[in-house]
């Protein structure tokens, strides 16, 4: 949008020099344009036209004639006529150059916007497929921890977190469970198995709690 502003503002300037090109061209053509009256618009582009002049050695003969004054009016109304045109030209493009600014200020805030809604919907997709994964992964692990040795079962535990493999036992059927518990035959076995059934009961506990628990007070 930006590069559509440049452009814009570059064919603005061209079409500038364009229009003043076609205005000099008429009046030269039309005989309304002299080196005078170009001489006179120069001066007042300066700011020079209307200054106090010098007094000169002769002062009456520096009185312009009637028609001269007349002359001279009428120039400086044509030369006001085309410095007000120019003016409202330039006005008007510069509020065409401000609307297309807005513009591209608020296409680009509506992409941001959309950009950032589809990161968050990106992000919860990717959340709740991760959250499938892992529930997927956990009901695999489960069928193959029940289809092995209980030895084996109880080695592949032990290499876990207690606190995950307190959720794979207690997620088994009670045979399978008691089996792994009866391979715990060493003290470390016995200490490890001790700590995992702890975790399944403080589960056990702390959900039956949050389920005794009162939602809101009966008056």
């Amino acid at each position: 949008m930006l590069k559509r502003i440049y452009n814009a503002v570059a064919i603005l300037a061209i079409v500038n020099l364009l229009v003043m090109a076609v205005l000099i061209g008429v009046a030269w053509a039309s005989g309304r344009l002299s080196t005078e009256r170009v001489e006179q618009i120069a001066m007042v582009l300066r700011g020079e036209l209307g200054k106090d002049q010098a007094p000169t050695t002769q002062p009456a003969a520096t009185q312009p004639a009637p028609q001269a004054a007349s002359e001279k009016i009428r120039h400086d109304e044509e030369l006001e006529e085309i410095l007000a045109r120019r003016f409202d030209w330039h006005r008007r493009e510069l509020q065409n150059l401000a609307s297309l600014i807005d513009a591209a200020r608020l296409e680009q805030l509506q992409q941001r916007e959309a950009l950032q809604q589809e990161m968050a919907q990106y992000e919860e997709a990717r959340q709740a497929w991760l959250e499938q994964e892992q529930r997927d992964g956990f009901k695999r692990s489960l069928v193959y921890l029940e289809s092995v040795d209980p030895k084996i079962a109880k080695d592949l535990l032990k290499q876990k977190k207690e606190a995950d493999a307190a959720q794979y036992l207690s997620a088994m059927n009670s045979r399978k469970g008691r089996d792994i518990i009866e391979e715990c035959t060493t003290p470390e076995d016995r200490e490890w198995i001790g700590r995992v059934l702890n975790t399944i009961e403080q589960g056990a506990a702390s959900q039956a709690e949050d389920t005794t628990t009162p939602t809101g007070s009966t008056g």
